[in-house]
């Protein structure tokens, strides 16, 4: 089983969106191949960046997830990093940056078992990591495409319009879309 991460830094009106890709082999027995859970993960909106009607598409999209493809679709929010002073992340160059939040996720995606899709929202610094584990199955060049979109809604501040983007890409990509 190998796992793949996505991470690039782009700065601009939405401040830092950092995707990059990292594919390494992950050994059975080291990690869960399998989820041990029965419900899906539970996503945070503590930055309060996205609107009622488009968080409440999120839980019963990623439960749907779980429950009929074994993934995880998670989207976390915080006001600041979860580590680290915000001003001296901030002031960090874009190498650097990318290297703090690639490691945070790497450790939470570790912590929840994450076997899917994390999206990582940071509001100051304005940061956006994507995390796409490769064991999650979704087309070549899934994560890129989440990206951007993202990237393209977020910049303009439309929030909740990146976040019904990247659910229903999700839900398309592993055919649960609605048929059109």
């Amino acid at each position: 089983m190998r796992r793949t991460l996505f991470a690039l830094l782009v700065s601009g009106a939405f401040g830092s969106i950092v995707l990059a890709q990292k594919t390494e082999p992950v050994a059975p027995g080291t990690q869960k191949d399998t989820l041990k859970r029965d419900k899906a993960l539970e996503s945070k909106d503590e930055a309060k960046r996205f609107g009622e009607a488009a968080w409440a598409r999120l839980a019963p999209a990623a439960e749907r997830l779980f429950k009929e493809k074994g993934i995880d679709f998670v989207v976390e929010t915080a006001p600041y990093p979860p580590k680290g002073d915000p001003n001296k992340i901030a002031a960090m160059r874009p190498a650097e940056r990318e290297k703090f939040f690639k490691e945070f996720t790497d450790a939470r995606a570790k912590e929840l078992n994450l076997k899917g899709v994390h999206v990582f929202v940071s509001k100051k610094p304005e940061t956006l990591y994507v995390h796409v584990s490769e064991a999650a199955d979704l087309p070549k060049g899934f994560g890129p495409k989440l990206k951007a979109a993202l990237i393209a809604s977020f910049r303009e501040q439309k929030f909740d319009e990146g976040l019904n983007k990247a659910i229903d890409m999700t839900l398309d990509a592993k055919g649960l879309g609605e048929k059109k």
